[in-house]
């Protein structure tokens, strides 16, 4: 649902996108062994769905946070797995939910390629304005701004505040 110029979008719709990229990125992969990074916070919901559907189970998070609301700030990277690519080569799947201007996954990408892995990004929405462009997508050149179901609970400049139930730690 698009109201205002956000758009709100639904666990079944999450599913949906995340399966159709699954689609893709099984088509990318082709039976190559992967391990799948879903970066926080926004893309581990999406990472969990697509590490199911492909019958995937390494399943790891990246923590990196740039987004306070909607107000950008610098990138912190607070978790990268220690763990190398086993050989060069060794497939990485970077998932986050949106791309915005780019930067954390291409920040991203760099980091993992590094560590020795063959990287491919994806993401289910993907801004129209952004500098960076994944190698995979579900949904290209979003202009609205998204609501995904984890983040309702947040309240963006007074539009709304759809629960009454407060977070443990304020």
């Amino acid at each position: 649902m698009v109201w205002g110029g956000i758009k709100y979008v639904s666990f079944a719709e999450v599913m949906d996108l995340s399966s159709n990229l699954a689609k893709e990125i099984y088509n990318e992969i082709e039976g190559r062994d992967s391990k799948i990074f879903g970066l926080a916070k926004g893309g581990w919901i999406p990472a969990v769905f697509i590490s199911r559907e492909l019958g995937n189970r390494k399943l790891f998070s990246v923590g990196v946070r740039s987004y306070e609301g909607k107000t950008k700030g610098e990138l912190d990277i607070y978790q990268v797995p220690k763990e190398k690519a086993l050989e060069t080569g060794e497939i990485a799947v970077l998932i986050d939910d949106i791309v915005d201007t780019g930067d954390t996954l291409a920040t991203m990408k760099k980091e993992f390629e590094i560590q020795g892995y063959k990287v491919i990004t994806a993401a289910l929405h993907v801004k129209k304005h952004t500098s960076f462009q994944p190698d995979l997508y579900a949904v290209n050149n979003v202009i609205d701004w998204i609501v995904y179901p984890w983040e309702i609970q947040k309240k963006y400049d007074g539009v709304f505040e759809s629960t009454s139930i407060k977070p443990a730690f304020e």
